[in-house]
């Protein structure tokens, strides 16, 4: 699936190492730098897959997931906010709704050691439907030979939410720097693995009246 991705024709070429394209109906976007390759999915702000020059793919995206319009895709980084696991009234979807309503690229820029890409989410019908709460959500991303990547929340509500991140690995037992990850315990996660270089950081502030 990922080769298929960096297969795609161009749409739009955003600078010369980043560019737009469509899978089926999902626009993407693309990193193609000296030092990286990446690709997002506009819908949920979905990192899809991160290899850094000389290395393995960091990242796992299954080859069955459909690009269709409000379904999850497996794989990758999904964002699970404003709920992670199950929602607590019936008929809503399971981790929340970030990850399927479309995002909005709102910054990006690079460097020689890779590219800075900030997708945001707003509180609108189409949120209402799920949460009654007005929100800014904001996904920073940094690629590169390590990826960064932190969820800022703004607002007055209660959330929990997770970056469910997918790995390529043969045997997570084989791996221990997966298996000595540590777990979420507290509003602010910060999960650092040596060997795969990625940081991840979630935060919720609260407006200032």
């Amino acid at each position: 699936m990922i080769n298929k991705i960096f297969a795609l024709p161009v749409i739009e070429q955003l600078t010369p190492v980043l560019s737009r394209r469509q899978l089926d109906d999902l626009d993407l976007i693309v990193v193609d730098h000296p030092q990286v390759k990446a690709s997002f999915a506009l819908q949920g702000a979905h990192l899809l897959s991160w290899k850094p020059i000389g290395e393995e793919e960091v990242l796992w995206l299954s080859n069955n997931t459909p690009f269709k319009t409000g379904v999850a895709l497996r794989g990758g980084v999904p964002i699970c906010w404003p709920w992670f696991g199950p929602a607590a009234q019936q008929g809503l979807p399971s981790h929340g709704f970030a990850r399927n309503l479309p995002w909005a690229l709102k910054a990006h820029n690079e460097d020689d050691n890779g590219v800075m890409l900030t997708f945001e989410l707003q509180s609108s019908e189409a949120t209402r439907k799920y949460w009654p709460h007005d929100f800014t959500l904001l996904a920073r991303f940094k690629v590169g030979k390590t990826c960064e990547i932190e969820l800022e929340a703004h607002g007055e509500f209660a959330t929990t939410s997770a970056l469910h991140s997918y790995f390529n690995v043969g045997d997570i037992a084989t791996s221990p720097t997966l298996r000595s990850a540590p777990l979420a315990t507290s509003p602010t996660l910060r999960s650092a693995d040596s060997a795969i270089g990625l940081l991840i950081k979630l935060t919720t502030l609260k407006k200032v009246s």
